[in-house]
């Protein structure tokens, strides 16, 4: 589904921007092909003026009158020509930015797959420490000894420990394994997650959801100068609508860069310069229409700001105690 609201919105870029582009030309080109017979006939008139002005020989006019004849026939192949020359360029045009749009179009899919394959290493990685700490609390179920309770405990002080930014396991994990890479190259993080432990939206989409935000800074992080670079993120659900909201340091180069549209005439070949996860937006864009919401970006220098907001079904949603961490 979410690649057909892909493929749709990356059609309809393509029909929008050749509609851009014809629109533009109609008047120019009907010019030309009014212009051109009409000079023609200017200058073909303008001679059999003279030859009746100064009393030439008939034979002259006849000539001319020959000439024009000869035009009519000449005008009409050549326009059709040129006529045949710009279907041909405006097919070489949309072939183009259709092979832009199928490259784009993969490089989404590739980065849907690595968000499934993330969100199913988050969800064995959950369930080997509940299985872990099941089988520990199998084997001294009635333990006082803290020294026999090591294992458990450990086991539990490890499932704990991941629910500190938010009561979601998947938004939770995800999220702290964001958080180590954040603290490795020197990010500042602050997250203000109130999210319960259930939400209307797939485990697959909330891991797209943050896995793109996250990276889409982190990526904008990597051109900052070190001690400039942070991320805050707030997130929050009313039992309607989830609203995330990110700030991230970014380069002007970034800024500018994310400011242009995803979809320009080019050589199909050229490297993109899209980064490898995250996609630009269009993914979040993608989402939020799914789910009857937004997504909206503003930048100054140095800042990025991004607000996303899903709509969800309430009654798919279970409200539980809301953790807060930072």
């Amino acid at each position: 589904m979410a690649q057909a609201g892909v493929r749709a919105t990356a059609g309809g870029s393509v029909g929008i921007t050749l509609d851009a582009l014809s629109s533009r030309v109609p008047w120019i080109r009907r010019a030309a092909y009014v212009l051109f017979p009409f000079s023609q006939l200017v200058a073909l008139v303008f001679a059999a003026g003279c030859i009746a002005e100064y009393g030439l020989p008939p034979e002259q006019l006849a000539v001319v009158l020959a000439i024009a004849v000869c035009c009519i026939p000449v005008d009409f192949a050549l326009l059709q020509m040129v006529r045949q020359a710009e279907k041909v360029d405006r097919e070489r045009v949309r072939n183009r930015m259709l092979e832009q749009v199928l490259d784009e179009q993969e490089q989404q899919r590739a980065c849907a797959r690595r968000n499934l394959d993330e969100a199913e290493a988050i969800m064995d990685a959950l369930r080997q420490w509940a299985q872990q700490l099941e089988a520990e609390l199998e084997k001294n179920p009635q333990a006082d000894d803290a020294q026999e309770q090591g294992p458990a405990k450990e086991a539990l002080a490890s499932l704990q420990a991941q629910v500190r930014y938010c009561a979601h396991p998947i938004v939770n994990t995800l999220v702290g394994i964001k958080a180590q890479q954040f603290q490795k190259a020197g990010v500042m993080t602050v997250f203000d997650l109130r999210l319960p432990d259930a939400l209307p939206f797939s485990d697959v989409e909330m891991c797209g959801v943050f896995s793109n935000l996250l990276d889409n800074a982190m990526h904008a992080c990597e051109n900052v100068a070190e001690g400039e670079r942070f991320v805050q993120v707030q997130a929050a659900y009313d039992g309607e609508t989830l609203v995330i909201v990110m700030r991230n340091s970014c380069s002007d180069q970034d800024r500018k860069r994310a400011s242009r549209p995803q979809l320009a005439l080019g050589r199909p070949d050229r490297e993109s310069e899209m980064p490898k996860h995250g996609w630009g937006l269009s993914i979040l864009k993608s989402l939020a229409a799914r789910h009857g919401g937004s997504l909206s970006t503003a930048s100054e220098e140095g800042v990025f700001d991004t607000r996303l907001e899903l709509r969800g079904d309430v009654s798919h949603a279970s409200p539980q105690k809301e953790v807060r961490g930072r």
